[in-house]
């Protein structure tokens, strides 16, 4: 039974670092964005008022589509591709830890249009 808990944890583990799991975050992440419409944090991350007007102008009920994996990371943020309302987006998120490094989150960090 020790082994199956020992098992279980250590696979959460692994599965909440693995990149898989950041796009998955990602789009959960852009989704409540677009359907809360958060003027305040939109401008946080939009780069650019063309990126900021885009956001602002998508109907609430859209999701993303044609999430990357990681394309890139330098250990503090990823880069990912995603399609917004037929149009390719950047996305950053910002990587961080909770719980002495046991849980690793992530972010929204920028936005842009391609």
């Amino acid at each position: 039974m020790a082994f199956v808990v020992v098992v279980g944890i250590g696979s959460y583990y692994l599965f909440n670092k693995s990149a898989f799991m950041d796009s998955q975050r990602l789009d959960n992440q852009i989704s409540q964005l677009i359907k809360q419409k958060d003027a305040n944090q939109i401008k946080k991350i939009a780069i650019g008022d063309d990126t900021y007007n885009f956001l602002m102008n998508l109907p609430k009920n859209l999701k993303p589509q044609k999430t990357t994996d990681c394309q890139a990371s330098d250990g503090k943020t990823e880069y990912f591709v995603t399609t917004l309302g037929g149009k390719r987006m950047e996305v950053w998120l910002k990587q961080y830890s909770k719980y002495g490094g046991l849980i690793r989150e992530v972010e929204l960090y920028q936005i842009s249009i391609q």
